[in-house]
């Protein structure tokens, strides 16, 4: 799955970019994610990613150990991702951390491509 744009958050505007993949059922996951929000300059960038769920053929769940920006303070995350076609118009980007809440939602920019390997 790869990905990137901006979302509105309930901080305000949040650009993230997101590229994982597993080659094989139950094979090794690599990529990476990460998230900023604009108004603060805050986020969060991936040092390890976990698990990949595939949920739906437009349903996502990335899981992993990340750093947050700019303190680099360990954390772990949880990534919804959505897509909902070419264009990214419908996509949708929420993310959690063992911190805090649930940021995200709609794209206003950008798009996301989740693809099924047989």
């Amino acid at each position: 799955m790869v990905g990137s744009g901006t979302t509105e958050s309930a901080l305000g505007p949040m650009d993230f970019s997101v590229s994982v993949s597993r080659a094989t059922t139950g094979g090794l996951i690599t990529g990476s994610l990460s998230k900023t929000l604009r108004s603060n300059s805050r986020g969060l960038r991936s040092t390890e990613i976990t698990e990949l769920v595939v949920i739906s053929a437009n349903h996502a769940i990335v899981e992993g150990r990340c750093a947050k920006i700019p303190s680099g303070e360990p954390r772990t995350f949880q990534a919804n991702i959505f897509d909902f076609g070419a264009g990214g118009t419908k996509d949708s980007f929420l993310i959690s951390t063992n911190d805090g809440g649930q940021l995200g939602g709609r794209l206003i920019s950008g798009d996301i491509a989740i693809r099924l390997v047989p």
